[in-house]
């Protein structure tokens, strides 16, 4: 389940069948503390919105709903704020003035929101955690309330911890995510 990692993504529903003291992060909004910092739900602030220059919000989700398109409208209020969701089916994601089907605004709006969070407003204290627990060799496994890992399967909604997997993989791998 690991492969060459030591930062693996699991969906929730398979949390349960980790090897007994597997090390395991709830990175969802009901996480524990300081965890939950990793939740997209999670009010950092000025956070940039991707694709509208000079404007910032206080959550990746408030950047998400914000941007949705329904009925056409987005909604800057969700700007503002922890994360909260936006009932209704959207026609598409706002960006740079053009509508973006789901997969595309994953790529353009949600995983650079994601990533400023995650290089921006994550301290050193957790990415020394991590740092030194994969330096140990152990893995570490991340879940939050979504099992899609996919950025590219647009069927269900996205688990912003594959995100931070790709993240934590990417900066290990460069040498980056030892503390500053």
């Amino acid at each position: 389940m690991t492969g060459d990692s030591p930062f693996v993504f699991v969906p929730r529903k398979r949390v349960a069948e980790l090897p007994p003291g597997a090390v395991v992060y709830d990175v969802s909004s009901r996480g524990k503390p300081p965890f939950v910092k990793l939740s997209p739900f999670f009010p950092h602030g000025l956070i940039p919105v991707p694709g509208h220059a000079g404007k910032t919000a206080d959550s990746v989700e408030g950047i998400w709903q914000g941007l949705k398109l329904l009925d056409g409208v987005t909604d800057e209020s969700y700007f503002t704020g922890k994360g909260r969701k936006r009932r209704g089916r959207p026609s598409g994601h706002l960006f740079e003035g053009r509508s973006l089907g789901y997969v595309e605004a994953r790529r353009l709006i949600y995983v650079p929101a994601y990533t400023h969070l995650w290089r921006e407003c994550i301290g050193n204290d957790l990415r020394r955690l991590f740092h030194d627990m994969a330096a140990s060799g152990r893995p570490q496994y991340f879940y939050d309330f979504e099992s899609n890992g996919d950025l590219d399967d647009p069927r269900s909604p996205l688990a912003h911890a594959s995100v931070l997997v790709t993240l934590l993989r990417d900066d290990f791998a460069r040498g980056v995510l030892a503390p500053r």
